[in-house]
């Protein structure tokens, strides 16, 4: 009886809905129809895999999970949500990722190609996306970034402003994937 109120379908329901809502921006303008406060949800089996949204930045894994239900929990926290969210993030306490290859082997090679990528293969993408940022300034005379004044002033040509901002972009996109990886 104690754990009713977490597995009534009714109840689990609307704590869905409220996750699936943004996070207030601030406080003191908190509309509930708009915005709910819940961040975290604490599930086991039933809304590991079955749970829809793409909100979800980090599931912690901390049991073991196997084959397809494996596959559907990486990608659950992986849906994207627009340019807010492009990646998720699988904190595996418990191992599972050794489990991943054999998953993906029921699938076959076309349907699977590209699933998974070795941290290793975007290490120098990263090194190479952090060089062009910086090349914007130092291909323009600004031998050190740490110059703000001199980058904030070259900043204010709308052109070079935008391939810094593509260039910056393309960097924290790859920088996302290997985080935390020292």
């Amino acid at each position: 009886p104690a754990w009713r109120e977490w597995t009534e379908r009714a109840k689990v329901d609307a704590r869905i809905a409220r996750f699936k809502r943004a996070l207030p921006a601030d406080p003191a303008d908190y509309d509930p129809k708009k915005a709910d406060p819940l961040a975290f949800i604490i599930v086991k089996s039933m809304l590991l895999t079955g749970f829809d949204a793409p909100v979800e930045q980090v599931m912690y894994l901390d049991r073991n999970i196997k084959e397809a239900e494996l596959l559907q929990a990486v990608a659950r926290v992986n849906r994207t949500c627009g340019e807010k969210k492009t990646a998720g993030l699988v904190v595996d306490y418990y191992g599972v990722a050794r489990h991943l290859k054999e998953a993906l082997a029921a699938y076959s090679a076309d349907d699977v190609a590209g699933a998974l990528r070795s941290l290793k293969d975007e290490l120098p993408k990263l090194r190479d996306r952090h060089l062009r940022a910086v090349g914007v300034f130092t291909s323009r005379g600004i031998p050190d970034v740490a110059d703000i004044e001199a980058c904030v002033e070259l900043l204010r040509d709308e052109r070079i402003r935008a391939e810094f901002h593509v260039a910056l972009r393309q960097f924290l996109e790859t920088l996302d994937l290997v985080l935390p990886r020292p």
